[in-house]
């Protein structure tokens, strides 16, 4: 075991993907280069140094070494799907959605099928979106991008009665420690109207023991007074009143107050 463990670490490319992973992208372009240096040929190494440019927002680099391997391959499959993370980043999900058909000709993966239906719901495809989530529903186990999808796509067909069983299903998927508990769904939530997005966030906290969740408060305050709801939004922040919050947390319940009471002040029995 102890072997097979140091093998893992002494691989370059395993290494880059863990530093990459951890958002360490200066120190996983460094092993990425040096790889590249002793072995110009490798296509794993290349393909692998052009993805960490397009998650480190270096598009353009990202893609001339995406559009350099393909010239030699133009079926390599990890080179079209940085093409295709680039042009959708860029605004272009029909291109973006052709890339990725490329690839899923070449290795289908429940990676790729999301990624297509996530250029298909940009394009207000929701019925083929749902197509390719089903597509990646079989080739794995649900997780919180398939679901996130999935609320996306009802949002554009106006079904509104799937999303809070979607959500239980995200929330089962999630640790209970609050903090954990309300990053993984808040992008979920944030797929719906602010005011549907509140509601759905305090029928969670009740169903599953996060009464005073201090996250999920304060985005359910933003929601509220996105949708004009001020008295709603400073009830949830009173909730919030004598605990101890973070720095970060404490920052974004002060800019929340100001709102609120800038809303009083405008209004007509202010």
């Amino acid at each position: 075991m102890k072997g097979r463990q140091l093998d893992l670490f002494e691989n370059p490319l395993v290494r880059a993907r863990r530093l990459k992973a951890e958002r360490q992208y200066r120190q996983a372009e460094l092993v990425l280069r040096g790889l590249v240096e002793r072995e110009p040929e490798n296509v794993s190494a290349r393909a692998s140094l052009a993805d960490l440019y397009y998650r480190s927002g270096r598009l353009r680099q990202a893609l001339a070494l995406a559009a350099e391997i393909l010239r030699r391959d133009p079926d390599e499959p990890r080179a079209l799907v940085v093409t295709g993370n680039v042009l959708r980043k860029r605004g272009k999900p029909a291109d973006a959605a052709e890339n990725f058909r490329l690839a899923l000709q070449v290795a289908e993966t429940d990676y790729l099928w999301l990624r297509l239906a996530a250029c298909q719901l940009d394009l207000k495809q929701p019925r083929q979106a749902l197509e390719s989530l089903q597509r990646a529903e079989q080739l794995a186990a649900p997780s919180l991008e398939m679901l996130r999808l999935r609320l996306r796509a009802a949002r554009q067909l106006g079904d509104e009665g799937i999303q809070p069983r979607l959500l239980d299903e995200a929330a089962q998927l999630l640790p209970a420690e609050p903090s954990r508990f309300a990053s993984g769904l808040v992008p979920l939530l944030a797929e719906l109207p602010p005011r549907r997005a509140a509601f759905l966030s305090e029928r969670l906290r009740a169903d599953f023991n996060q009464g005073g969740n201090a996250d999920l408060l304060l985005f359910e305050a933003d929601n509220l007074l996105r949708a004009r709801q001020p008295q709603q939004a400073a009830q949830r922040l009173r909730l919030l009143a004598g605990r101890e919050l973070t720095p970060e947390q404490k920052s974004r319940l002060e800019k929340l107050l100001k709102r609120i009471n800038r809303n009083h002040a405008s209004s007509p029995s202010g």
